[in-house]
């Protein structure tokens, strides 16, 4: 049976009062969100927008998962099948709300289901954009193969913010694997997206329909420069026009694979590339599936469905085999991509301000107890150039230094149901400092009063391994207005028990 929280006047978590120009509601940091049915609501790293007159939520629901005490972050070993972070139920779940007030929350449905995609294995941060030149909302997530490497991001398309949504695309062919991300649309209609990719964050231009990236990448002054590329494979193999030569790999497991694993999209199973610029996959032999290929590191052997490899070729040794394979669509040549100068990060926003942009995002908190920060980048274009924000020598805006995790103040209000993780968050490369919203970064909501055209920023992050009964789908979030001065510089997140917005 779930934790039910019942609404009462001496405990909701979001209390709304009507007034004339609008409505003042008051969001707290200390009790759960709740749902119409009175149950917390399991919503976690998504989007909130208003749209057509009320708030829409599309974010990751977890199963209702009791996670015993643990970092977190483990997936290996014994605890691979027992952190509730990494199962395969999450799914993308719709919410929507005439007010952001707590019981108000209406479950509309579920968007996509990680079981229903092919070799989903984990399902995280999913994302809702509007796009005005296809007049369709674009969801975006980003998914772990069962194999437990990021695939990258999906994107599926619906005409209503309820959905349903179609699948449109199962790999958006960023420069590198997505993890983390978020997707912007600027003003005139053109989409970027923000990623972390090797714990570093880059920053493409999409295409007017939103489903690829164009190749175009920011302009990041001091960035970190890309990777040396892995060697292209020697080969004599000649390809036809439109393809290219490739080298696909098994990462690993049992080996045994699957023939429609390997054979049923672009990219899925355990399906690596030797490109030295990553842009997607193709299947072992392009366009079938039927005639599969079971790979063993750069070797194979023909394939039969429902056959392990060892089987199929009969205990002789596999032979090398490249492949011809579809080039990805054009993309224009830019210069190497560079990454934005912080390392080990991930979970960015970003967002748009009286003709600034910025780009936010923290060091690496796998669903880390401890919480994250905030670095912050501005530039006057969404294609750069990028410039960090500093102040009196401080670069992250949501950690305090000199002070331990978690802090005094915090020791005796935080539910105990994890430890610190290591090198992660605040505490990354054995830092001695405390997040101030006890959470990671996870999207910034824009409110516009309704009697003026000012706009309110409200950072939200998510608090995870403290819901308060342990439940991985109760674990809370923080939400707290994003400031600014006169300047236009991001000044640093505070903790506020309430939040008070008008919608």
């Amino acid at each position: 049976m779930p934790c039910r929280w019942r609404l009462s006047l001496s405990g909701m978590a979001i209390l709304g009062i009507a007034l004339a120009d609008g409505k003042r509601v008051t969001i707290s940091n200390l009790h759960p969100r709740l749902s119409t049915t009175g149950d917390i609501v399991n919503a976690h790293d998504g989007t909130v927008r208003f749209i057509d007159g009320a708030w829409w939520m599309h974010a990751a629901e977890y199963g209702e998962c009791a996670d015993p005490p643990h970092h977190g972050c483990e997936m290996s070993g014994p605890t691979r099948n027992t952190s509730c972070g990494f199962k395969p139920d999450h799914n993308v779940t719709i919410w929507k709300s005439p007010d952001l007030s707590s019981g108000s929350w209406e479950r509309v449905g579920v968007a996509i289901q990680c079981t229903h995609m092919p070799n989903c294995g984990i399902l995280y941060r999913p994302h809702l954009v509007f796009n005005p030149n296809t007049q369709l909302y674009v969801l975006f997530w980003n998914y772990v193969n069962k194999e437990g490497a990021y695939a990258g991001d999906a994107v599926a398309t619906a005409t209503s913010p309820a959905g349903p949504f179609t699948l449109a695309n199962i790999l958006v062919n960023t420069t590198y694997p997505t993890g983390d991300f978020d997707v912007f649309v600027d003003r005139d209609g053109q989409g970027y997206m923000i990623y972390s990719a090797n714990h570093l964050m880059y920053l493409e231009r999409l295409t007017p329909d939103y489903l690829y990236s164009t190749g175009e990448n920011a302009n990041i002054p001091g960035g970190f420069p890309p990777p040396s590329p892995p060697p292209i494979p020697n080969t004599n193999l000649h390809c036809p026009a439109g393809t290219h030569v490739d080298v696909v790999e098994d990462a690993g497991d049992d080996g045994s694979c699957n023939c429609d694993e390997f054979c049923a999209s672009d990219w899925s199973g355990a399906i690596r590339t030797a490109r030295p610029n990553w842009t997607g996959a193709a299947s072992a032999i392009p366009g079938s599936t039927t005639n599969c290929q079971c790979v063993q590191g750069t070797k194979w052997c023909p394939k039969k469905g429902g056959t392990a490899c060892q089987s199929t070729c009969g205990g002789d040794p596999p032979v090398p085999k490249d492949f011809c394979v579809p080039n990805s669509p054009a993309r224009p040549a830019t210069d190497p991509p560079v990454a934005f100068p912080v390392p080990f990060v991930e979970a960015p926003a970003m967002i748009e301000r009286l003709g600034t942009y910025y780009a936010l995002f923290g060091h690496c908190c796998c669903f880390c107890y401890q919480g994250s920060g905030m670095f912050v980048f501005t530039a006057p274009h969404p294609m750069g150039p990028w410039t960090q924000q500093l102040q009196s020598g401080r670069a992250d805006f949501g950690c305090v230094a000199n002070a331990t995790t978690p802090t005094p103040k915090q020791i005796h209000s935080l539910p105990v149901t994890a430890f610190p993780q290591p090198g992660q968050g605040c505490i990354y490369n054995g830092a001695k400092s405390a997040s101030v919203t006890r959470a990671q970064q996870n999207f910034v909501v824009e409110i516009k009063s309704p009697s003026s055209n000012v706009t309110d920023y409200v950072w939200t992050g998510d608090r995870w391994m403290q819901a308060p009964d342990g439940i991985k789908g109760h674990e809370p979030q923080t939400w707290t207005r994003l400031s600014f001065d006169s300047a236009g510089h991001v000044q640093p997140l505070e903790w506020v028990d309430e939040l008070e917005v008008m919608v």
